[in-house]
């Protein structure tokens, strides 16, 4: 017996699925590293040994 594929997350729980773009828009690429509750998230740009920390609100810059 084959069962149906899952739903996809975003389906189930939207509000836990976050789309990001792949760079900030000012144009660095970035590693989310913190969701914070407004929606917005705590971005890491640069070198692992030498982190720059940026926050990003989603929505209040164009992308």
């Amino acid at each position: 017996m084959t069962s149906a594929p899952e739903p996809p997350v975003a389906e189930v729980w939207p509000r836990a699925v976050r789309v990001v773009p792949e760079k900030l828009p000012n144009g660095p690429a970035f590693e989310p590293e913190l969701y914070l509750p407004d929606g917005s998230l705590l971005a890491r740009t640069g070198e692992r040994d030498m982190p720059l920390w940026r926050s990003y609100a989603p929505g209040a810059c164009p992308a």
